[in-house]
C-alpha cells in the first residue's frame, strides 16, 4: 500500500541554472529537513545555501518573487509584497578547506532588514550573478503564510476494495469566520504526498 505524509498546499521547485552551482537548499533556520514555509504573524527565518564550484569569490544578488499558484509571476510591482530592497547582495560566504573539490559556500538569511515578504503567497527566491538579474543561477520556492483561517482534514480509505491500496479519500473544512464577505471561490486546494505532487 503506498502511504505518505500528506502537506496541503505545498510544492517544492528547485532549479539548478548555471552547471558550477550544487546543493541548492532553502530550509527553516535550525531545520535542515522542514518545508520552507514563513509565517507573516511570527516572520521566522528562511536559509538559503548553496555552493559554487569554480572557486573564486563572486558577488552574488538575490531577488524574490512573487507567483501566481500556477507558477507564473503575480502582476504586483515588488513594493507591493516587499518591505526593503528587491534586489539585495549575498554576504555570507566562506572557502572550502579540506576538500577534495574546492568550492565557495554561500548562505543567505531572510527575511531580515533589507528584505522581508508583507503578503501571504508562493514566492521564488532567485540568485544571479552582479549586475545580471536576467542571468538567473539557481532558484527556490517557498511559501509565506498568513494564517487567517484553520483547516481540518482527514485522510480515509476509500470504501471499493479495489482501490484500498492504491488510494486514499482526503477530507477536509476551512473555517473562515474570520475573514469577512469569505466565499468559496477564494479557496483553492492542492495535495500533495512527501511533498511531491500527487
Amino acid at each position: 500500500m503506498k502511504r505518505g505524509i500528506y502537506s496541503v498546499l505545498f510544492v517544492l521547485v528547485s532549479q539548478l541554472l548555471h552547471a558550477q552551482i550544487h546543493t541548492v537548499q532553502l530550509f527553516p533556520s535550525g531545520s535542515p529537513m522542514g518545508l520552507p514555509i514563513i509565517h507573516l504573524k511570527e516572520l521566522n527565518t528562511l536559509e538559503l545555501h548553496f555552493d559554487d564550484f569554480e572557486n573564486k569569490y563572486k558577488n552574488y544578488y538575490y531577488t524574490i518573487e512573487l507567483l501566481q499558484i500556477d507558477g507564473k509571476p503575480a502582476d504586483y510591482s515588488s513594493s507591493e509584497y516587499l518591505r526593503g530592497f528587491p534586489s539585495n547582495k549575498v554576504t555570507k560566504f566562506e572557502a572550502s578547506s579540506v576538500s577534495i573539490q574546492s568550492y565557495y559556500h554561500y548562505q543567505v538569511n531572510f527575511p531580515n532588514a533589507d528584505c522581508a515578504p508583507k503578503l501571504s503567497g508562493v514566492y521564488n527566491i532567485k540568485v544571479y550573478e552582479e549586475a545580471t538579474p536576467e542571468k538567473v543561477v539557481a532558484q527556490k520556492t517557498f511559501y509565506v503564510t498568513d494564517d487567517m483561517v484553520s483547516v481540518f482534514a482527514t485522510i480515509e480509505e476509500p470504501f471499493d476494495n479495489n482501490y484500498t491500496k492504491t488510494h486514499q479519500k482526503v477530507q477536509f473544512q476551512v473555517d473562515a469566520k474570520n475573514i469577512p464577505f469569505f466565499q468559496e471561490r477564494q479557496v483553492q486546494c492542492l495535495v500533495f504526498q512527501n511533498q511531491q505532487i500527487s
